[in-house]
């Protein structure tokens, strides 16, 4: 009598329903993980982007040293806030004739002056408004605007034209430099603007 052997055949088992569901909650979690960990990525990369840009100090001039032998400068903060106001005009007025951009320099030149004498780059206001630097940028008014910033005078002149530049500089002058300083047209920012005039003009 022959035998016939039977070879064991195996069969896969079936997952179950509980078995799929932990399956796909483990795939969706993985996914869930990588684009979170992307998407940090990416803040990080742009926030740090924007960190550095607002950082940025544009140091470099198409204004040489020599140059500055044409003005009184009393102290090498006062050259380099030159330098600074040279550069900020040089960069957001390019388009503007010279006469425009010479003026820009002695008016910027003159509210830094009115707001630090010394032309002292971290020195605080003798306010309650966390001012500080070249042109006393004020933290409570701004509070984006770090201390770093603050004491850069590169940036600080560089904000401080632009700042101008929004409130109509120079078509509207006192206007703008009145508002440097708080409220235009009050007590306070008429008498700012009467010091910058008197120490332009003497």
């Amino acid at each position: 009598m022959k035998t016939t052997s039977r070879k064991n055949k195996t069969y896969r088992k079936q997952a179950t329903k509980r078995e799929r569901k932990i399956t796909l909650s483990i795939i969706f979690g993985i996914f869930a993980l990588v684009m979170l960990l992307s998407l940090y990525s990416s803040l990080s990369l742009l926030i740090t982007k924007n960190k550095e840009q607002g950082n940025q100090s544009i140091k470099q001039t198409s204004i040489n040293i020599e140059d500055l032998s044409i003005y009184y400068i009393s102290n090498e903060n006062e050259k380099t806030a030159y330098l600074a106001i040279f550069q900020a005009v040089d960069s957001l007025l390019a388009n503007q004739s010279k006469s425009i951009k010479d003026k820009a320099i002695t008016d910027l030149h003159a509210m830094a002056h009115q707001e630090n004498n010394d032309f002292s780059f971290n020195t605080p206001g003798n306010d309650s408004y966390k001012s500080s630097g070249l042109f006393q940028i004020s933290r409570y008014y701004h509070p984006t605007i770090t201390t770093e910033q603050q004491n850069d005078p590169y940036f600080s002149a560089n904000w401080t034209l632009k700042r101008l530049l929004a409130n109509n500089y120079p078509s509207n002058r006192s206007n703008a430099i009145m508002s440097h300083n708080g409220t235009p047209n009050i007590k306070a920012t008429k008498h700012y603007l009467n010091d910058i005039n008197n120490y332009i003009n003497n």
